[in-house]
């Protein structure tokens, strides 16, 4: 195993698990904002209901 396939075999798993990392956290914050843009929208919706 050479020096070039020794870092290979050492940064494959690092950068899978920091693309998976960062994969999730986007998912995470799209839900997050999705999440909130619809609590948003009910509580427009109920403030215009109690006016």
């Amino acid at each position: 195993m050479g020096w070039v396939g020794y870092t290979r075999f050492y940064f494959q798993p690092v950068f899978y698990y920091g693309l998976k990392a960062l994969v999730f956290c986007s998912v995470d914050s799209l839900h997050y904002i999705h999440l909130r843009g619809i609590i948003h929208i009910y509580n427009f919706h109920f403030y215009h209901l109690l006016q």
